[in-house]
């Protein structure tokens, strides 16, 4: 998804996308909503605050495979095998006639000069073809931290030897955000609690819930885990660590301090329209034509109070206890 920008950065042609499902990308505005938030997005404002954005190109985000929700849309979970593609290029490149999304799930049979081969039939004049692999493994970081097991982010229940990579996937029904950073700082602070206090792995070994992960022996490195190994280690850690849990509570106050600060609402709207507004006036120029950037202030304001009135909600629901 990402790679739609640098095609029309270098004014490619007609652009196709070929794939056996769609994921869901995440449109700019609702990835600033998560980066902010002091309580999680709940999955269901997160889907519901995509709706502009995917009006536009006229899908609905609620039908996508990695949705799993009740009939009234109340209540849902996510579960998607690849993380999210983040930005707004591409439902713009979609919605001014640039880009085609093909769901073939059959893939790509073949390829001949100039032509691709779906797998439905269809035959594509392609000049470039960009074949996108995603995140792959790298069993040399099992080799070299000699790993049998992962226990959590430690190598062989080792709480010297801390090994993280950014859990694939998606599996939630809250969103705490969509960025690097918010993970890294708990996960740089939880590694370097038990350096300094190795007596108190044993606690979390104790529990038998700390999750763990093997190689499958072919294509995913033991090293390599999913979300929900990820979110269950962080979770049941915290919950036996005091120190790590009331940490939680002082990464979320950072996270929304630095992006109301950097970028507030009415400002990072306007980076986003500002951008939007770049790629239009270079499809013009090939002679295409297509809609207005879809949030405005007004638009996301009104996502913005849903999510004030979640926060509320949880804060008070959390006090109570």
């Amino acid at each position: 998804v990402e790679n739609v920008r640098t095609c029309l950065e270098y004014s490619a042609g007609q652009l196709y996308l070929v794939c056996r499902r769609k994921n869901l990308s995440c449109p700019r505005f609702v990835s600033w909503l998560a980066n902010q938030s002091l309580t999680p997005v709940t999955a269901v404002l997160f889907l519901n605050a995509m709706k502009p954005m995917y009006d536009l190109v006229g899908f609905d985000q609620w039908t996508y495979y990695a949705v799993q929700a009740n009939a009234g849309r109340t209540n849902c979970t996510i579960m998607q095998k690849a993380r999210f593609g983040i930005g707004d290029v591409y439902f713009l490149a979609i919605s001014w006639g640039k880009l085609e999304v093909i769901e073939d799930n059959l893939g790509v049979k073949r390829v001949s000069e100039g032509t691709l081969h779906c797998g439905n039939g269809r035959k594509l004049e392609v000049s470039a073809i960009l074949k996108l692999l995603g995140f792959v493994g790298n069993f040399d970081n099992d080799r070299l931290m000699k790993v049998k097991e992962m226990v959590g982010f430690w190598v062989n229940e080792d709480p010297k030897r801390y090994l993280v990579a950014e859990p694939v996937s998606v599996m939630a029904a809250n969103f705490g955000g969509t960025s690097f950073a918010p993970g890294a700082i708990a996960w740089a602070e939880q590694g370097m609690h038990f350096l300094h206090h190795p007596q108190d792995f044993a606690k979390v070994l104790e529990t038998g819930l700390v999750p763990r992960h093997k190689t499958n022996g072919e294509d995913i490195p033991g090293y390599v885990v999913d979300a929900r190994h990820g979110t269950q280690t962080m979770i049941f850690v915290s919950a036996v660590i005091p120190w790590l849990s009331d940490r939680n509570m002082v990464y979320g106050f950072i996270k929304n301090t630095r992006m109301q600060t950097l970028h507030p609402i009415d400002k990072f709207i306007q980076y986003c329209k500002e951008d939007w507004d770049y790629y239009c006036d270079k499809l013009r120029k090939e002679g295409l034509s297509g809609p207005e950037f879809p949030y405005t202030p007004e638009t996301a304001g009104k996502y913005f109070a849903e999510y004030e009135a979640e926060h509320q909600a949880a804060s008070a629901k959390h006090s109570s206890r």
